[in-house]
């Protein structure tokens, strides 16, 4: 599966599916998915909290 910058990724017939920090997005789920997102985030952050990052997608996906 292709990973996308969010700052990069397309957002027409887009179904964004969010997992939990500690155990992701099921697999069967991901085989059914086109791509990945990624944020990209500055120094040594590794993660952020699923709701935080999933609210940060869609207002950054939303944005003209």
């Amino acid at each position: 599966m292709e990973a996308v910058n969010l700052l990069q990724f397309q957002t027409k017939d887009l179904l964004l599916v969010v997992g939990s920090e500690a155990h992701g997005i099921p697999q069967e789920w991901l085989n059914d998915c086109n791509s990945s997102l990624t944020l990209p985030m500055l120094g040594d952050v590794e993660s952020l909290n699923a709701a935080v990052a999933a609210s940060i997608a869609l207002y950054t996906l939303t944005q003209p």
